[in-house]
């Protein structure tokens, strides 16, 4: 049974009203999806390694790795990876005003190369604004950030702070050093 069939009567008692869905992971089919926004040099190491991004945290949650079974696009695809899935799917029935995508590449924030991670979230933040932000106006987006890179990071943010769909800015929850180490430039305790 699916969340919709589930709670019918409760999401007709709230139209009108609109949610703002502050946590919505989308993501791409494929990682070739993200060339047209990589240098080539990247697009080469991929076609060649794979995207190399590491283990990256565990989810464990069940035999979905952590995603709803129900979020699944028909198509094949991974979770939250359908546009047109996730509309029918999520904002149309749950009257979602704004839907804020967090995204579902993480790893992509912190890889060893901190070039490579770079490349990875502009592409990202590319891909999300061109075929998420644009083709649906109720989408907002999230800037990812190569945390391990705080001039990347800025230089991201001045990129895209002041595009309208892009809401805010994103970093995962932890880091290889505590946020605040003095390998973040800017970003030393003042204690």
């Amino acid at each position: 049974m699916s969340l919709i069939e589930a709670t019918p009567n409760k999401t007709k008692q709230r139209k009108g009203i609109g949610i703002i869905d502050s946590d919505i992971h989308h993501t791409f089919q494929d990682i070739k999806q993200l060339f047209p926004y990589l240098p080539r040099k990247y697009r080469e190491r991929i076609e060649l390694w794979g995207p190399s991004l590491g283990g990256g945290p565990g989810t464990l949650n069940g035999g979905n790795i952590g995603k709803r079974a129900d979020s699944f696009p028909p198509n094949g695809g991974p979770a939250g990876s359908d546009l047109d899935f996730m509309v029918e799917q999520l904002l149309n029935p749950f009257d979602i005003r704004y839907g804020i995508l967090t995204g579902e590449f993480i790893a992509s924030t912190n890889t060893a190369d901190t070039y490579y991670s770079a490349a990875l979230c502009s592409a990202f933040n590319d891909y999300t604004i061109e075929h998420w932000l644009e083709k649906e106006p109720r989408f907002r987006g999230s800037i990812y950030l190569p945390i391990h890179d705080v001039a990347a990071s800025v230089r991201e943010i001045e990129r895209l702070g002041s595009h309208p769909g892009m809401v805010q800015a994103y970093v995962p929850s932890g880091s290889s050093h505590p946020y605040g180490n003095k390998m973040y430039p800017g970003l030393e305790s003042t204690a």
